[in-house]
């Protein structure tokens, strides 16, 4: 009876889940969310497990208990950290609060890396760290949980997981480490919320499904490389965000059509909008007074010059947004003067003369 039992669980966990691919599967068009629970229990107790349709609401549930087999290893405070799989073969990876009676805090650096078995993941509240590397390039991780309590999660801990399409990011979380998301090729949005106080460099690089991105207030200084080639980006609201507009930032974000630098930028880097060959409408408020060109390349090489309009804002209220770059504030000539539009161009496309 005991084999019959796991037998359907295993075919419910195969076809169930199937449509995780975000409704490509053609026995369920479903798209699946990462596993949530409202209900933490001991280890010895199975634990109730949600995942809702993000199209039409629809609810799955899976039991289970925390995973057994994985390695651990003691702190000097007598908690415990995951230190690798070990003899678990679950590829519903849930990892709980204690093991053996001892309180597990941690998942290690580099615990699951490249572990080709896993494609969900559960970790529970009461662990408070996600190390560097712990889910570097697991290449049928299909969608993961980091439940509220977690506070901190390392970098590249989810980098290259080229299959992952949901993820539940913890609301401790204050920041996102360097390159965390990068190489997540079908993740579906950008795991993020509110809390956030910092997102490293390069965190959503890469991540080719992603189309659109709101700016957590509390993040202020944005960083280089952040959405290097996600290809469907579209819309981009980086209102708040102080001082730079960093270095290849947008680079080949071939999709983004329209973009409103914030008046709180100041700085353009070089190769701010490279490759950017969507790119019909940039607004440059009267606060950018600078605009970085190295060799002959500039904020927008490799844009479409001919599709491109710029429209600058005037300091002068009445006169608004001006198309061109009559009134523009970044650019003047030792003498003061302005340089004429086509020097200009030429200037900001990084057209070598």
């Amino acid at each position: 009876m005991k084999r019959i039992v796991v037998l359907i669980l295993a075919v419910a966990l195969m076809t169930g889940l199937a449509g995780c691919r975000g409704g490509i599967n053609e026995s369920d068009e479903c798209c699946w969310s990462a596993w949530t629970t409202k209900e933490e229990k001991g280890e010895s107790k199975k634990t109730k497990f949600v995942s809702v349709c993000v199209e039409c609401g629809k609810e799955r549930t899976y039991k289970t208990k925390a995973s057994e087999g994985l390695l651990y290893k003691e702190n000097e405070d007598g908690t415990l950290t995951v230190s690798g799989m070990g003899s678990c073969k679950d590829e519903f990876l849930y990892i709980g609060s204690t093991h053996k009676g001892q309180k597990v805090t941690a998942i290690g650096e580099g615990a699951f890396d490249g572990n080709e078995k896993i494609k969900y993941v559960y970790v529970s509240g009461d662990i408070k760290e996600v190390g560097a590397y712990a889910f570097i390039s697991c290449p049928n991780l299909l969608c993961a949980t980091l439940a509220d309590g977690i506070d901190t999660m390392g970098m590249y801990a989810f980098y290259e997981c080229g299959e992952m399409y949901d993820f539940y990011l913890s609301k401790d979380v204050k920041e996102i480490s360097e390159f965390t998301f990068s190489g997540c090729f079908k993740l579906r949005e950008a795991p993020l919320h509110e809390g956030i106080e910092k997102i490293g460099k390069a965190v959503y690089s890469r991540c080719e499904s992603i189309k659109s991105f709101k700016l957590p207030s509390g993040v202020k200084t944005l960083e280089e490389h952040l959405f290097d080639n996600c290809k469907s980006l579209e819309s981009v609201d980086l209102t708040g965000a102080v001082g730079v507009l960093p270095e290849s930032i947008f680079a080949a974000c071939v999709s983004m059509k329209s973009f409103d630098v914030p008046d709180t930028i100041d700085t353009i880097d070089i190769n701010a909008f490279i490759g950017c060959t969507g790119l019909e409408r940039l607004y440059i408020p009267n606060s950018v007074v600078n605009i970085y060109v190295r060799d002959g390349e500039s904020p927008f090489y490799m844009c479409d010059k001919d599709k491109l309009t710029v429209y600058c804002q005037s300091e002068n209220e009445k006169a608004g947004w001006e198309k061109g770059y009559s009134v523009c504030n970044f650019i003047e000539y030792d003498d003061g003067n302005k340089p004429t539009e086509e020097v200009l161009v030429t200037f900001l496309f990084g057209q070598k003369k």
